[in-house]
C-alpha cells in the first residue's frame, strides 16, 4: 500500500449518500450491498486508491480533471477499474463520470473516487477560492476638494457575475497635493 491511497475515506456511507442521491429507495447496505460486487472480480481486490492531483485550489468556475488508480495489495495497479465520483463535505459545483470537477462557490472539500463495487475508496482536497474580479464599481463622489475626506466603497463582479463587497483595497489619489 505504499503506492496507494492518499486519502482512505469511508465508502459505506459514501455509497449510502450516492445510492440516494441516484436511486431513492433503493436499499443501501447489507446484502444489497455484498451482492453489487462478486467476490472474483477485480474491483474486489481493490487495496488502496490513489486520486491525482492529491490536493489544490481552484477558482469558482474553473475546473480540473481528476484521475483515479486502483491499487490491489501487493501495490499494482488494477487497470479497467471503473470509478464513481462524488463530492463530500462542503464541496459545491459538479463531478462526472470522467472526474472532470468544475468547481462551484468557495469551500473546502473532498472530490472521491469510489471503484465499483470495492470497499474502499480515495479522495482529493480542494479548496474552491472566489473567482478573480473582472470588474470593479467605486462608489463614492467623482471629486473633492483639497484637504477633503470622503468615504469610497467599491463592489466587485467576478467572471461567474457574482457580486462581493471590496473590503481589502487601497485608495490612492491621482492628483496628490
Amino acid at each position: 500500500m505504499s503506492r496507494g491511497a492518499s486519502r482512505a475515506v469511508p465508502v459505506i456511507a459514501l455509497l449510502a449518500a450516492f445510492a440516494a442521491l441516484v436511486a431513492p429507495g433503493f436499499p443501501v447496505g447489507g446484502p444489497a450491498l455484498a451482492q453489487s460486487a462478486p467476490a472474483d472480480s477485480l474491483e474486489s481486490a481493490v487495496a488502496a486508491v490513489r486520486v491525482e492531483p492529491e490536493s489544490l485550489t481552484v477558482a469558482s468556475g474553473d475546473s480540473v480533471r481528476f484521475a483515479a488508480t486502483a491499487f490491489d495489495e501487493d501495490g499494482e495497479r488494477i487497470p479497467g477499474t471503473r470509478f464513481f465520483w462524488v463530492l463530500d463535505g462542503d464541496l459545491s459545483g459538479a463531478v462526472d463520470t470522467t472526474g472532470l470537477y468544475v468547481a462551484g462557490s468557495p469551500a473546502i472539500g473532498l472530490v472521491v473516487a469510489i471503484p465499483a463495487g470495492a470497499e474502499i475508496a480515495g479522495a482529493a482536497l480542494v479548496r474552491v477560492t472566489p473567482a478573480p474580479l473582472a470588474s470593479l464599481e467605486i462608489h463614492g463622489p467623482a471629486r473633492l476638494p483639497a484637504g477633503a475626506y470622503a468615504r469610497l466603497e467599491a463592489t466587485g463582479t467576478d467572471r461567474t457575475g457574482a457580486r462581493r463587497a471590496v473590503t481589502d483595497a487601497r485608495w490612492v489619489s491621482s492628483a496628490p497635493d
